[in-house]
């Protein structure tokens, strides 16, 4: 599955991505027309690196909009990271 493929699902579920940084995408779920989690994508295989660290990237990553939020969007916050599968022959 290519990068293209992914955004195409990503907006046919959660609608319209902001681009966060190179391959890395932000979007709201909605009901009723107002935002009740924020969704982060990572595309970029950082999870694939041996040097990834998970709690230091999340806050990186997610700490300054975190802080903007406020009430139930603000403990709403998911992140999805993906990455290519490796297959031996």
């Amino acid at each position: 599955m290519n990068l293209e493929s992914i955004q195409n699902i990503i907006c046919n579920k959660y609608g319209q991505l902001e681009k966060v940084e190179d391959n890395i995408y932000k979007t709201f779920y909605r009901y009723n027309e107002q935002p009740i989690s924020v969704q982060f994508f990572d595309c970029s295989e950082r999870l694939s690196k041996p040097e990834f660290d998970l709690d230091s990237y999340q806050d990186q990553l997610l700490s300054e909009d975190f802080y903007k939020m406020s009430g139930r969007l603000q403990w709403n916050f998911y992140l999805f990271l993906f990455a290519v599968m490796l297959t031996t022959v």
